[in-house]
């Protein structure tokens, strides 16, 4: 056990593995949020607004005027969500900073406290990014609510922020995060703060690098719902991929330009349509 305790990065992996597993629990088990989404027939046709030929998902109820209770189901869920999804990609990076105050019993349990406050500030910024992607799917409901929208416009959305989605995989900044996150261990030693402030603000700022990779995956799910189990899975594999494996960056390029011509493919045949 006295072994155990000396090694902070074990006794950090198991809470991370813990916190992970309940959020996905939550998301088997949860219920879905409140959001209206445009989307495609690609994915799901859940249901057909009057105003409206083409398809919409709906992950909850029909479009309607949301109330505070909706938006904060779907803040719910988006959190939730960003936990499930994003601390597995965020551990070794959680871990190298775990062993950096490797040595002796008092130095592993100053090593816990700063790897949990990383790990706070770390998932702050993507429960910062919860609230702003709950807000703009309130602003979807609204607008597909109010407005005489187009037949076939949320399929036109949908295949527009498929094609974005493509496009920002080749971007410089989605590069220049993405290197960052493949190299935590050289990002700890480089940039060493010593008071527990300072583990927060670390977890801060690797957290903006990882939203700088991620958050245009992460709007995807707008496509489909949030806590859609299926798509939630793939895109946590993918970005696993892109920041773990060897290369990984042709990981998301090969990802890319599946976005772009599946995104294509839905803005052509809706206009065909």
């Amino acid at each position: 056990m006295r072994a155990i305790i000396r090694r902070p990065e074990l006794i950090t992996a198991f809470a991370l593995l813990l916190l992970t597993a309940l959020a996905w629990l939550l998301m088997a088990g949860g219920p879905q949020a409140v959001v209206t989404t445009p989307a495609t027939g690609a994915v799901h046709a859940m249901h057909d607004h009057a105003h409206m030929a083409g398809h919409a998902h709906m992950a909850g109820h029909a479009a309607r005027d949301w109330r505070v209770a909706d938006a904060l189901a779907a803040l719910s869920m988006w959190w939730i969500m960003s936990v499930a999804m994003m601390l597995p990609t965020a551990v070794p990076a959680i871990l190298a900073f775990a062993r950096a105050d490797a040595g002796g019993a008092a130095a592993a349990g100053r090593a816990l406290r700063r790897s949990g406050l990383f790990t706070i500030g770390y998932l702050l910024v993507w429960w910062g990014f919860g609230i702003a992607a709950t807000g703009l799917q309130w602003l979807l409901a609204d607008s597909m609510h109010r407005l005489d929208l187009p037949p076939g416009a949320p399929a036109l959305c949908a295949g527009g922020l498929m094609l974005a989605v493509g496009l920002y995989q080749f971007s410089g900044l989605k590069r220049r995060c993405l290197a960052h996150c493949h190299s935590p261990l050289a990002h700890v030693q480089d940039h060493v703060y010593a008071a527990p402030s300072g583990a927060l603000l670390h977890g801060l700022r690797h957290g903006v690098h990882c939203l700088g990779c991620c958050w245009a995956m992460m709007l995807l799910m707008l496509l489909t719902g949030a806590m859609n189990i299926g798509w939630t899975a793939a895109l946590t594999l993918l970005m696993l991929a892109e920041k773990l494996v060897p290369r990984g960056y042709l990981v998301g390029r090969i990802a890319g330009c599946g976005f772009i011509a599946w995104g294509v493919v839905q803005i052509v045949a809706r206009g065909w349509a």
